[in-house]
């Protein structure tokens, strides 16, 4: 029994002395860790300034680009490859194979004068009036003028003409059509070349019917090459020179309203209010047809009512009339009768025949 107590009293007296090693196993075990992750953190907090310090110095010093400036500089390339490859793709055409047109629609407060000022700044830039229409009277006046410019004043004149007034419209087109003159141009390059190698066959030509042919067709030839001459110098005339449209209106009044094209094709119901119209053309035609022709029936009528009435009392007619009538021709007699027993007449031969065959 003593040992048992003792043994009992032995395990009271470990128990204390094993809960307090745990106790302070556990303590230094989190005293570990905590300063473990407090080393990392200030290692990090190291590792991190370290790494800013390295990024600036590098940055000041032009070493090693940061990663911001490497994304922006990477971006940065991929603008300019962009920027460059558009730049190459979309080339700015040659202003001189641009035909530039304008239409401008001002308000003014008197149509005539800001007519005569247009005109004078259009001759002042060089350019004149092509085409002109006043329409309205003079109560709602309504000019049109269509302006040839050199392009050397086409915007100095634009500006001056928004000046007139209050401009209420204004468009502008430009057309490139350089690739229309360089073919052109080729083409007559070709043509003309064609032209020589003709000429110098009708040279070698020795028939007749040779040279014939070769000046038929050197005729041909050259009368295209006239028409692609023509068409390259309407070209470059409509590159040299901008068109411009203005339309001036007086203030108050509404704005001239642009003409909208309507559709040409016909439909089931035109066609059926053509021929509606056509039949009424007809019936209107007929009619004043006869509206014109009754007088003149009418006058006809009259005149014959009048010979009816009066050709009994003509002169003529009384002596138609009074002129005795020839007695009737006498009929000649009857030819007499033969006596039935006539005498028998001899013939030839000497003998006796009756006439009569009896």
């Amino acid at each position: 029994m003593r040992l048992m107590r003792r043994g009992n009293r032995g395990g009271r007296r470990r128990a204390p002395a094993l809960a307090l090693a745990a106790l302070l196993a556990g303590g230094a075990l989190l005293a570990g860790c905590t300063s473990s992750g407090m080393g990392d953190e200030s290692g990090g907090d190291a590792a991190n300034e370290a790494s800013a310090e390295f990024d600036g110095t590098e940055d000041a010093e032009g070493g090693l680009p940061s990663e911001d400036a490497t994304r922006e500089g990477a971006e940065g390339e991929a603008g300019a490859e962009d920027s460059a490859d558009l730049s190459t793709v979309a080339e700015v055409p040659d202003p001189s194979q641009l035909i530039q047109t304008a239409t401008l629609t001002v308000a003014v407060e008197s149509v005539p004068e800001s007519y005569a000022e247009a005109v004078r700044l259009t001759q002042a830039a060089g350019g004149y009036v092509s085409d002109e229409s006043t329409t309205g009277g003079e109560d709602e006046p309504y000019s049109t003028l269509t302006l040839r410019v050199p392009k050397e004043g086409y915007a100095g004149l634009l500006g001056d003409l928004a000046e007139l007034g209050e401009l209420s419209s204004r468009e502008l087109t430009t057309e490139d059509v350089g690739d229309q003159i360089v073919d052109t141009e080729s083409r007559l390059e070709t043509q003309r070349e064609s032209i020589d190698r003709v000429r110098d066959l009708m040279e070698e030509a020795t028939t007749l019917d040779e040279i014939v042919r070769l000046e038929s067709e050197l005729s041909t030839r050259q009368a295209e090459l006239e028409s692609l001459e023509a068409r390259l110098e309407a070209l470059r005339g409509q590159t040299a020179m901008a068109t411009v449209t203005l339309e001036l209106y007086r203030e108050g009044e509404p704005a001239p309203q642009p003409v909208e094209e309507e559709d040409e094709r016909p439909s089931v119901l035109d066609a059926l209010l053509g021929g509606v119209e056509f039949v009424w053309l007809v019936l209107v035609w007929i009619a004043i047809a006869v509206g014109a022709a009754l007088p003149v029936v009418a006058l006809l009528a009259v005149l014959w009512l009048l010979w009816r009435l009066l050709r009994p009392r003509l002169p003529l007619d009384r002596l138609r009339t009074s002129r005795p009538v020839p007695p009737p021709p006498v009929a000649a007699p009857p030819p007499l009768p033969r006596p039935a027993h006539a005498p028998e007449a001899p013939d030839a031969a000497g003998r006796s025949t009756p006439e009569n065959g009896s």
